[in-house]
């Protein structure tokens, strides 16, 4: 076969076929085989089916509505056909490949359920019909059986009569020593809870009374660290003035005396004294945090004690 076209008769009559058309027996090997005609028979083979080709019915029935007048634009059929398609759901219009593979389908499912459900019925009757026999062949038996049961109640009554008579004389004196033993525990948990709620009281005392104790001591807390920050504040202008004093140098020389001369000397007691000025300063700095600290949680402490006397 020529390259040009991978198609032979035996594809392509038949597809002609399928359309309608009289092939009168006739090759196509020569319009598949030419570059020309090629292309074109590949196009129609590719794009066309049953459905885009009229029958010699359809083409009576086309030419017939044509003369009438009743062709529908683009538009009004594809309307029309979205109608059908709303109105019955599922239908399957002609040339719609995937839309007839699934109604085959549905078709077939429905087929395969309609199938298992003509065994579930012909079980069900088999049941029937074995449950009627059954029914049928068990009943005298059951009826001894009631029959018997009914003889074994009245024999248990006739029981049970002096056993409910002899349950309760022994259970009376039984409910009367637990009801005594109940009635101790009730007096033993009440006594109990008096005095926890004397406890309770006494603590309530208690926190009254150092809610009191904390609220008269808070002024003197605040007057000490008010004298901190004062003593702070002071410091701290003393290191300045100090930084900035040429008199402080003179003082240093004088009181190095004879090693004023070395430099290294002065700088030496220079640093040294720095780092005591600082060790001093986070020693007073710690002792004013810890102070802030007991203000904040003996001010904490009073509230609670404040909110419970007040919530009391």
């Amino acid at each position: 076969m020529n390259a040009l076209n991978e198609m032979s008769d035996e594809e392509f009559v038949p597809f002609l076929h399928s359309l309608g058309v009289d092939t009168y027996k006739k090759s196509f090997e020569w319009m598949l085989n030419d570059r020309d005609f090629a292309g074109v028979l590949r196009w129609l083979h590719n794009n066309l089916d049953h459905n885009n080709a009229l029958s010699a019915r359809e083409e009576c029935r086309y030419i017939e509505l044509e003369k009438k007048g009743l062709l529908l634009s683009t538009e009004d059929l594809e309307s029309s056909i979205s109608a059908i398609q709303e109105q019955y759901e599922g239908i399957c219009l002609p040339g719609d490949k995937d839309g007839k593979e699934d109604v085959e389908l549905d078709i077939k499912m429905l087929q395969e359920r309609l199938h298992m459900l003509q065994k579930q019925e012909s079980i069900l009757n088999d049941l029937k019909r074995q449950n009627r026999r059954m029914q049928e062949n068990s009943l005298p038996s059951v009826l001894l059986r009631l029959t018997d049961s009914l003889r074994r109640y009245s024999a248990l009554i006739l029981i049970c009569t002096p056993v409910r008579s002899l349950l309760r004389k022994r259970m009376r004196p039984l409910l009367m020593r637990n009801s005594g033993r109940a009635a101790r525990l009730d007096r033993v948990v009440y006594s109990a809870l008096r005095r926890e709620l004397r406890a309770l009281e006494d603590t309530l005392h208690l926190a009254a009374q150092l809610m009191h104790y904390v609220e008269a001591d808070s002024s003197a807390v605040a007057s000490r660290i008010n004298s901190m920050n004062e003593i702070c504040s002071e410091q701290e202008s003393c290191e300045l003035r100090l930084q900035s004093s040429d008199i402080l140098l003179q003082a240093l020389l004088h009181i190095v005396g004879p090693q004023a001369g070395d430099a290294g000397v002065l700088v030496k007691l220079y640093n040294e004294m720095l780092q005591q000025v600082k060790e001093l300063k986070d020693n007073v700095e710690d002792g004013y945090r810890k102070k802030e600290n007991a203000a904040v949680a003996i001010t904490v402490t009073s509230r609670i004690f404040g909110n419970y006397g007040s919530g009391s």
